[in-house]
C-alpha cells in the first residue's frame, strides 16, 4: 500500500512541476531541470559526473545532454581528457 502512495505522490509532483513550467513558459522536464542546477552548481562538471550528481544513468543522460545542447541555456565544451565526453557551463 505504501508503494502505490509514494508512487501516486510522484505522479502528482510531477504534474504539478510540468503544469508550473508551462505556466511559467518554460519546457523542460524534471530530469532536464535539475541537470541545469547540477550544472549551475558545479560548472565545467562533466558528462559523467553529471549523471552521478543527479542519480541518473550513465547512458541515458546523453540524450538529456543533447536536448540541452538544442537550448541557449547551457554550452557544452568538447572533452580534451580521454573517458569524458564533455564539459558544462
Amino acid at each position: 500500500m505504501a508503494g502505490h502512495l509514494i508512487r501516486r505522490l510522484h505522479q502528482h509532483a510531477t504534474q504539478v512541476f510540468q503544469e508550473r513550467m508551462q505556466a511559467a513558459g518554460f519546457d523542460l522536464t524534471a530530469v532536464q531541470f535539475i541537470a541545469l542546477d547540477a550544472i549551475a552548481l558545479q560548472p565545467g562538471i562533466d558528462q559523467a559526473s553529471l549523471a552521478a550528481t543527479i542519480s541518473f544513468d550513465r547512458a541515458t543522460i546523453g540524450g538529456v545532454v543533447d536536448r540541452l545542447e538544442q537550448r541557449p541555456c547551457c554550452s557544452v565544451r568538447s572533452a580534451r581528457t580521454i573517458g569524458a565526453r564533455a564539459s558544462f557551463t
